[in-house]
């Protein structure tokens, strides 16, 4: 089934398009700005971990590789993206859930990489399903 208005929910035209942009803004801007970023307790704490420029990196090949499936209209590859996406969220979300022990972090730091990690599971499972409107809308 192709990746197509046609052939995707509701949600998923709002939100396949969203995680192209919310992936290239936080991937763009961990690539350029690392000095500013560093001033965040928890940048920092990620930077440690792995340059900021490599986190950036990889949220920025995600947003590409989305962006790509969407052109191609290739469901598989755009799931390929969503697969990418929640785990390096994921790796984000646990890297917050321990420096907020070891660091001066947050302790709800872990939230929003979870939530956005949640979301492209949602959607992912909706596009293995082949989940589409079906009231033509």
């Amino acid at each position: 089934m192709p990746l197509d208005r046609a052939h995707v929910t509701v949600a998923s035209r709002i939100m396949l398009p969203t995680y192209i942009g919310f992936f290239l803004i936080i991937g763009c801007n961990y690539i350029i700005d690392p000095p500013r970023l560093a001033q965040s307790p928890m940048l920092r704490f990620a930077d440690s971990l792995m340059s900021l420029q490599v986190w950036g990196s990889l949220f920025v090949a995600c947003s590409l590789i989305m962006a790509a499936a969407m052109w191609s209209k290739r469901r598989t590859l755009y799931r390929f993206g969503l697969i990418l996406a929640g785990t390096s969220m994921g790796l984000w979300a646990i890297a917050a859930t321990f420096g907020a022990f070891l660091e001066p972090i947050s302790f709800s730091a872990w939230a929003w990489p979870t939530f956005v990690t949640c979301a492209t599971v949602a959607s992912n499972r909706s596009l293995v399903r082949g989940e589409y409107d079906r009231t033509g809308g």
